[in-house]
Formats: C-alpha cells, structure tokens, sequence
C-alpha cells in the first residue's frame, strides 16, 4: 500500500470515528434522558423515596422500570466485591476536621494497633461499647482491610488539596 493510500485510509478512520463518537454521544444522552423521566415520574407517583442519601425502592419496582437491568443485578452475572463499608455518610469536611473511628484504623498498621485504636476511643467515651464490639468483630472476621485502603502519610493532601493558579501580571 502507498503513503497516499495509507493517509486516505487513515482519513477516513478518522471519519468513521468522529460518526461514532456522535453517534454514541446521541444514544447515551437518550438513555439517560429515559431513565430520567422513568425515574422522575415514579417519584411523582411516590413509588420511589428520593433523599440526600439516593433513591430507595423496593425490587418489584425496579424490575417494573428497569427490566433488563434488574434482570442483570438479580441473576448474579455481573458481581463485584466491596472492599469497605461506612455506614455513616461523611464529607470530605468532615473527615478533615473530625476523623472518626474508621479514619483512624486505617491508620493502622496492622490489627493489633487497629484494636488499640478501638479500645482507646472507647475508654474515652468517643464511641459506644456496643460500636467497638462491632469493629472488634468486623477486625476479626474481615480484617483490616475491610475498613477501606489504608491511609499512608500524605494521604489527605493527596486526597483533598487542590493547587491554586494565580495569574500574575507582569510589571512594566
């Protein structure tokens, strides 16, 4: 094959490119325009509870509004391990000006220093007897790495800073 044939085959690649990014572009913004009015009006029936933690509805109406869906989550096929659950919502605010129990075991090294943590917080009044039963047990049937990924020096200003540009002008 020639240069000349090889950039005109390369140009038009590009084309058909350009046609499918489009075209795929018009059939996401679709979708999400049916899931949206799907959802909006089984929120105006009162089907579906809406709140600052997300949407809540029992499965028979999920598997009504989205059936091939539905079909995917309950048969199991697609499956995908969590490595850590909070069940307490927390912004980013507050894990920097009070970090919680979980903040600080995954601090933690390993279980013994983890277990510290709990005892110490607990001795302290800053968390239930009954919350650091639960952590011991989490501790000891799921191990540490059930609380998330551990937090390693450096870990808030990677995780939260955001560098400022300021734009200078020049003196004459």
């Amino acid at each position: 094959m020639s240069g000349r044939d090889e950039n005109y085959e390369r140009k038009i690649r590009r084309e058909i490119d350009k046609m499918l990014a489009k075209f795929a572009g018009r059939m996401l913004s679709r979708a999400y325009d049916a899931i949206y009015h799907k959802l909006l009006k089984a929120m105006q029936d009162g089907v579906i509870k809406v709140d600052e933690y997300g949407i809540e509805m029992d499965p028979e109406t999920f598997r009504k509004i989205f059936p091939a869906l539905a079909e995917e989550v309950f048969s199991g096929v697609a499956k995908c391990s969590i490595s850590g659950v909070r069940s307490e919502g927390t912004s980013y605010v507050d894990e920097l000006r009070n970090p919680d129990v979980i903040s600080f075991i995954r601090r933690a090294k390993s279980v013994d220093e983890a277990l510290e943590v709990i005892d110490f917080l607990e001795k302290r009044g800053e968390i239930s007897k009954e919350y650091a039963d639960r952590l011991r047990k989490q501790l000891r049937e799921k191990g540490l790495e059930s609380f998330g990924p551990r937090k390693e020096p450096g870990y808030y200003i990677k995780r939260y800073y955001k560098p400022r540009f300021y734009d200078f002008e020049e003196e004459d």
